[in-house]
């Protein structure tokens, strides 16, 4: 919380004798001082994946939160693999996609894994009825959770066409799971989206520690930064 560790002193101590100080004053030099100390400090996420895009995007999403604090954090991502528990690889609808991110999330930190956060990302498929067909979108659910008093914040990316129909086919021919995930990479670099998995898991991971720290800063609970 503001106003108490090193990053309360550092913004307490400028905002108290900056404003009336003059250029040459030491107080300007002491108070520019502290507010670097307190805009640098480390921060070890432990994550559910090794996938490199997985992985850069959650480092990227936790870089761009405490920068918009005034904040340069030196992000330390670790990719700690777990398990969805989903034997056949694939979650359909939010329910079932939150639920292996959450088993993901569970196996993390049984394994003893320590971080200063924990992040799960699952994607998964969303079905919709039409009267001629069956459309699918691929989601992505994240859970952000603060290792110190367990806080979570959860979100979903934005939808994504996932091609239902060939990968059906592809099952019923006895494709492996592998084989499809190779499809699904070359299906996705042909349609050459907007939207990919990397923006997909970024921008759900950055909402779901924007609620976590949200919810903490209101109740008074945010943990002290070094």
């Amino acid at each position: 919380m503001r106003g108490q560790g090193c990053v309360g002193l550092g913004w307490s101590f400028q905002a108290r004798f900056s404003r009336n100080c003059s250029s040459s004053c030491p107080c300007k030099f002491m108070a520019s001082v502290f507010k670097d100390a307190a805009s640098a400090f480390s921060c070890t996420v432990a994550v559910t994946s090794a996938n490199p895009d997985k992985l850069a995007a959650i480092e990227s999403a936790f870089s761009s939160h405490f920068a918009k604090e005034g904040r340069s954090p030196s992000i330390s991502v670790v990719p700690c693999p777990a398990d969805s528990g989903i034997p056949h690889g694939q979650p359909w609808g939010m329910q079932h996609t939150y639920e292996g991110a959450l088993a993901r999330l569970a196996n993390l930190k049984s394994s003893g894994a320590t971080a200063d956060y924990y992040a799960s990302a699952e994607n998964g498929v969303c079905a919709l009825l039409r009267h001629d067909s069956t459309m699918a979108l691929d989601v992505a659910c994240v859970i952000v959770e603060r290792a110190c008093d367990g806080k979570q914040g959860v979100n979903f990316s934005q939808g994504r066409p996932y091609p239902l129909q060939e990968i059906q086919k592809m099952k019923c021919a006895g494709s492996s799971n592998a084989e499809i995930g190779d499809f699904c990479q070359r299906w996705y670099e042909k349609m050459a989206l907007p939207l990919s998995r990397q923006d997909q898991i970024r921008t759900a991971a950055a909402l779901a520690l924007t609620l976590v720290e949200a919810e903490a800063h209101a109740e008074g609970t945010a943990p002290k930064m070094p």
